[in-house]
């Protein structure tokens, strides 16, 4: 608590919760929710005596058991005293798109391809989904929370149009909202502990540097940053492309 009390202006908690304590726990283990909200209100104790000047944020990710149980969810996060919410898709990707990845590898990006054996990539992991079935009932869901009037700032990652929902829901390499332009390749880079660069942090394989043996400078402009922005321009997003944050919030 000292640590994040010393560096807490603008400083922004991001809490993951997967929903109440069952749904939760079903999911991070026996009493994870309690320990997490143990935390949680700690923090907004100290933000309430004015020690902690940050936020505190809660991103909740949709599983099948929380639908229908949204609504009150927010409504349970607001009374807490948390900021803001996010609620968020599972990212989703299908094996039909983790194999058009592969392909797109092996065809405009060989070096990467060569480090990533066929089927071995980060994208053939992102299996998590929401049942097909539970679709119609979570556009209730959706539609309660955004007719209600909430004083704690209420966000979905990424938004999406109601004509884009079941196919990206269903791991669809067609980005949701008419996306069609990557614009956080040419403006931001990930870095990982080890000190890697790379374009997105949920897919490692996509390394453009080592910040540990080459300065920030080389890496943005070094060979391997620029012939993945040169094929994305010239060759289309990739397939993962569409589940990736930064097309929604960075994109066009």
């Amino acid at each position: 608590m000292e640590s994040l009390l010393s560096i807490s202006d603008r400083l922004e908690m991001f809490i993951a919760l997967d929903g109440f304590e069952a749904e939760h726990d079903a999911l991070r283990g026996p009493l994870a929710w309690r320990r997490t909200m143990k935390g949680l209100r700690r923090l907004i104790e100290q933000r309430q005596a004015g020690n902690y000047r940050g936020e505190v944020t809660v991103n909740c990710v949709f599983q099948d058991s929380m639908v229908g149980k949204l609504f009150d969810f927010v409504g349970f996060l607001q009374d807490e005293g948390v900021d803001a919410i996010y609620l968020s898709y599972p990212w989703h990707i299908s094996p039909q798109t983790a194999t058009m990845m592969d392909d797109y590898l092996a065809a405009h990006l060989p070096d990467v391809a060569a480090r990533t054996p066929r089927g071995s990539g980060s994208w053939h992991s992102y299996t998590f989904a929401l049942n097909s079935g539970v679709t119609s009932d979570l556009r209730v869901d959706l539609g309660r929370i955004e007719d209600a009037d909430w004083h704690t700032k209420v966000r979905y990652n990424p938004e999406i149009d109601d004509d884009s929902l079941e196919e990206f829901l269903a791991g669809s390499d067609r980005p949701a909202n008419g996306q069609t332009r990557c614009l956080a390749i040419n403006s931001r880079l990930d870095v990982l502990p080890s000190g890697e660069a790379i374009t997105c942090k949920f897919f490692p394989e996509l390394a453009v540097g080592d910040l540990m043996a080459s300065e920030l400078v080389d890496v943005w402009h070094g060979q391997s940053l620029q012939g993945l922005r040169t094929t994305v321009h010239q060759c289309g997003l990739m397939p993962v492309c569409s589940k990736c944050p930064m097309l929604y919030s960075r994109g066009a």
